[in-house]
């Protein structure tokens, strides 16, 4: 196994595997997000490292971004997709899925809408 050169990372990502979040399909999230980090070319810039439960279960998947110290929920195939597009190639967080925001004063703990925003669904939905 090759060894990460950590001088060049800047941004390391927690994907939660716990159990609540292994059966809301974090596997997949986790596979999605890590394929995406790699065909953008950030995989030198981008560290993943699966988790085992992150306390959030209700919440999940959950991935935390650092050292944004942002915590996104409901992380899906599409959306660990977004985060990868949106908030780690182009600095904008994806703000319908931030849970938390490191120094906010409250959590965004709301459940997400059956409906989804079009933004949010894969292609073809």
């Amino acid at each position: 196994m090759a060894i990460k050169d950590l001088t060049q990372v800047e941004r390391h990502l927690f994907l939660c595997n716990g159990s609540s979040c292994a059966a809301r399909g974090a596997s997949a999230s986790t596979t999605a997000l890590r394929e995406e980090v790699q065909a953008r070319g950030l995989h030198e810039r981008v560290h993943t490292t699966k988790t085992l439960c992150n306390g959030r279960c209700d919440d999940g998947p959950i991935v935390i971004v650092q050292p944004d110290g942002l915590w996104y929920k409901y992380v899906d195939p599409v959306m660990a997709r977004r985060i990868v597009a949106d908030h780690l190639a182009g600095g904008r967080p994806v703000e319908t899925h931030v849970l938390y925001a490191w120094g906010a004063p409250a959590i965004d703990d709301r459940a997400m809408p059956a409906s989804l925003p079009d933004a949010d669904r894969e292609p073809g939905l």
